[in-house]
């Protein structure tokens, strides 16, 4: 029920999204939620950054942030990581790392791109209240895992 919930929200904001901006040259775009990879190997100085992140927000165990870029013809693939480390602060702060696979796109148009992102690794590992810092987004993050 709570997955039925999750899906309504991010599917009545898209259709909001889309209602709001009647631009012919704006394409909405959503994805099912994917897992958050944690990955100590993981290197940041690989990110190429070909996204803006517009806004981003937790609802349970779900991380939504909507992205928005220029293109429209090539598909861009996101993938979420952290390198799993947390602060000795109270309450710990993590780093999570938006990745894109774009490589170029002919087309010029505005795409926003709802992703949503599967969180509950870290309920796992620290099953309480964890700050979180999305780089590449000015607003630290509160997950109170449910």
């Amino acid at each position: 029920m709570k997955n039925i919930c999750v899906l309504f929200l991010i599917f009545s904001c898209s259709l909001f999204l889309l209602h709001c901006n009647s631009s012919k040259n704006l394409i909405i775009k959503e994805n099912l939620p994917v897992s958050l990879i944690i990955d100590k190997r993981f290197s940041p100085f690989e990110l190429k950054k070909t996204y803006h992140i517009d806004t981003s927000f937790i609802l349970q165990n779900q991380l939504i942030i909507q992205v928005s870029y220029t293109g429209g013809c090539e598909k861009q693939n996101f993938s979420l990581y952290s390198k799993g480390d947390l602060t000795k602060s109270i309450p710990p702060l993590t780093t999570f790392y938006l990745h894109s696979d774009f490589k170029s796109d002919k087309c010029n148009k505005k795409v926003k791109h709802l992703l949503t992102f599967d969180i509950s690794p870290f309920k796992q590992r620290y099953n309480k209240t964890l700050r979180i810092s999305l780089v590449g987004y000015l607003h630290e993050l509160i997950y109170e895992p449910k």
